[in-house]
């Protein structure tokens, strides 16, 4: 099975050198876990070593993405100068013209990563819960028939056990990564779990997650214990 990098330290270690190419990954987690931030790092690595890569926003724009993480260090704005990434702000006011954009954007840029970021926001423009199921379902079917390795992130409550807010995503992802804050003593651990990456003989332990001045880190040889 051939695999790529996240480029993410730690996280290849803990899912047998990294995510199986073409699978759609569902990146679960309460707001401040770093799914953002996650996602960013993984188009930027990819980008690098040569797999082009959008990260499309359904959220905040591109220009204070950029702004939040000028204290990475990360040369983002070389790499899309040079079309090796992109960062696109889309609405989702028509859920099939989302879709077009999003496949219209892929064969532009020739990407083969891709992450989307919240999917969570497409439940208050689809009222019925039907709409946002089969909205999702073909959402990520198109996803797969253009070979591209996804993420798709979403937004729990925290504290919760759930790890998609609309009860589909999970069946449709080929991989589950959920991103958790801990109590610990007197203040918050950020964690990461791999719930499920088909083909994989993963860590199902919770790991320590670190997000510094050099982006995420993922501490593969250190567990956290509930």
């Amino acid at each position: 099975m051939e695999r790529i990098s996240t480029g993410i330290p730690g996280l290849d270690e803990i899912i047998e050198g990294g995510i199986p190419k073409g699978f759609l990954i569902l990146l679960s987690g309460g707001p401040g876990t770093g799914k953002t931030i996650f996602g960013l790092k993984f188009i930027y690595e990819g980008a690098k070593a040569g797999e082009k890569g959008i990260f499309v926003s359904l959220e905040e724009d591109p220009e204070q993405i950029l702004k939040n993480t000028e204290r990475f260090g990360w040369d983002i704005k070389k790499l899309m100068k040079t079309g090796k990434m992109d960062i696109v702000r889309m609405d989702v006011y028509d859920f099939s013209t989302l879709r077009a954009k999003i496949e219209e954007a892929i064969l532009k840029l020739g990407a083969e990563r891709i992450v989307i970021d919240p999917a969570t926001i497409i439940g208050m423009y689809l009222e019925k819960p039907i709409e946002i199921r089969k909205g999702l379902v073909e959402l990520t079917s198109r996803l797969k028939k253009t070979g591209v390795t996804s993420i798709i992130s979403c937004e729990i409550p925290e504290g919760s056990d759930a790890v998609s807010p609309f009860g589909v995503e999970e069946f449709l992802a080929d991989g589950i990564i959920v991103l958790k804050r801990m109590m610990e003593g007197n203040m918050y651990t950020r964690v990461l779990t791999v719930l499920k990456m088909r083909g994989t003989d993963h860590s199902t332990k919770l790991h320590p997650l670190k997000i510094g001045n050099h982006g995420i880190e993922v501490y593969a040889r250190e567990e956290v214990f509930l």
